[in-house]
Parts: C-alpha cells; sequence; structure tokens
C-alpha cells in the first residue's frame, strides 16, 4: 500500500469469514452455485500508485474468494479491527449504525454482462482481445485506446464465441462521485446498448 495522493487509486477491501464465499461460482455443465449469505465483514482502506500497483492487487484479491472490493470507504472512527455489517444506511430500530459511506473516486469499474464481441473472443482466452475490443469501439471515445485493467467473471468463457463478461477499470482525471456515474451509466446503456451494470457505481 501506498500514502494516499491525488493520483492514487483509493478503494476499501472488503474480507469476509474464510469459511464463506463472496462470489458465485459456474461449471461447464451449467451448473451454478451461488455466493453465501455475509453478514460480517471486515474493512480494510487501501491506495495503490497507478493502474500497474492496482492491477497486482486485483491479481492478489482474485485468489481469495471471501474478498472483495467496494467503492465506499468506512465512516470515519469505524473500529477498522472489528466485524462490522456492510450498511450504507443506519437502522436505530435494530441497533444497526452504518459502516459505509459514499465518496468520489478517480476510477471507474465496469461489469459486462453479455456484451457481444467479434467471434472467438467469448472465450476465456479471448479476454484481452474482447476488452480491447470493448475498450476501442463500444465505450465512447474518451476510453479509446486508454490503459485499463481487465478481470474475468465467474462465467467468463461460458456464453458462447461471441459473448462476452468481463470486468474493466479505468482511472480518470478526476473523482467521481457514485451517484452521477450511475446517471452516466443509465445514459451509456440506453445510447449505445452496452451491457454495463450501473450496481456497480454503489459505495
Amino acid at each position: 500500500m501506498t500514502r494516499a495522493s491525488s493520483q492514487s487509486i483509493g478503494l476499501t477491501v472488503a474480507v469476509a469469514p474464510t469459511d464463506k464465499r463472496a462470489v458465485k461460482q459456474f461449471f461447464a455443465d451449467g451448473r451454478k452455485i451461488d455466493y453465501d449469505y455475509i453478514k460480517w465483514w471486515r474493512f480494510y482502506p487501501r491506495e495503490y500508485a497507478d493502474m500497474s500497483e492496482f492491477a497486482a492487487a486485483l491479481n492478489v484479491i482474485s485468489a481469495f474468494p471471501n474478498i472483495g472490493i467496494l467503492r465506499g470507504e468506512p465512516i470515519p472512527g469505524l473500529d477498522l479491527n472489528d466485524w462490522h455489517l456492510r450498511r450504507l444506511h443506519s437502522r436505530p430500530d435494530k441497533n444497526e449504525p452504518a459502516t459505509l459511506r459514499a465518496c468520489s473516486r478517480n476510477w471507474i469499474g465496469f461489469d459486462f454482462d453479455d456484451v457481444i464481441v467479434r467471434f472467438g473472443m467469448g472465450f476465456a482466452i479471448g479476454l484481452a482481445d474482447a476488452a480491447v475490443y470493448v475498450r476501442d469501439e463500444l465505450l465512447p471515445t474518451t476510453f479509446w485506446d486508454k490503459a485499463c485493467v481487465v478481470t474475468a467473471t465467474a462465467s467468463t468463457g461460458l456464453r458462447g464465441p461471441v459473448v462476452a463478461r468481463l470486468r474493466m477499470f479505468f482511472r480518470v482525471s478526476q473523482p467521481i462521485p457514485d451517484v452521477t456515474l450511475r446517471r452516466w451509466c443509465h445514459g451509456l446503456r440506453h445510447a449505445t446498448d452496452l451491457p454495463v451494470d450501473p450496481a456497480h457505481f454503489r459505495p
């Protein structure tokens, strides 16, 4: 982890108990196992100096099915050594305080479900080519030829030769609030029919 700066990439690493799975599992025979119900989490704010360091961190995180990343940040004063609910709004009737809050981030993470690509790019081996195609031919020109990080989803490679599932991360020039990104994402879906999930632009 590096010290925060205006250019560093900040996020929150969310860690569930080791006996819990925070990811879905898909199998070639069509079987699917959903993620576990997870009540308790530990939150760790992290800052990465650049996209290479960010990519390296995602590579490590991907090996642990009980770990994920969040755009939001722990509320000030939260005990980071304790387990907490993942809660954006407090529930006084249940004595459940808020634990996370929305914040502006200088990165965008796209989650693409079933995006149509060229033949062969839908297979797992075509993930990088699919990302280049989506970036340079389907996304707005702002993203063309820009450095990005691409990751597989649990169902990558299982939708056929011309249907890709992937996540793509870009750093942007200034922090953007979640609400702005969700509004922009809905506009992007309407204008381009790109199957990008706006739920990823939440704390």
